[in-house]
């Protein structure tokens, strides 16, 4: 069964997992290292990066841990 017939099978969606789920790299694509995947209504599927200002979230940081000892 190819992709195509699969779609018209199953419908147009979109799976996020953390391993490839088939072993055709045609199938799936990597999701850049600290990006966001967006999927519309539509099916339509958008990469972002996370942006951050790094100076503020290490502000205030130390060596110590942020969680109290137990």
């Amino acid at each position: 069964m190819s992709v195509t017939d699969m779609t018209l099978e199953c419908g147009k969606h979109t799976i996020v997992a953390s391993e490839p789920t088939t072993y055709d790299e045609g199938e799936w694509h990597l999701i850049g290292r600290n990006s966001t995947l967006a999927v519309d209504e539509k099916g339509t599927e958008t990469e972002e990066p996370i942006r951050y200002n790094e100076q503020k979230l290490n502000a205030g940081s130390s060596n110590k841990s942020e969680y109290p000892s137990r």
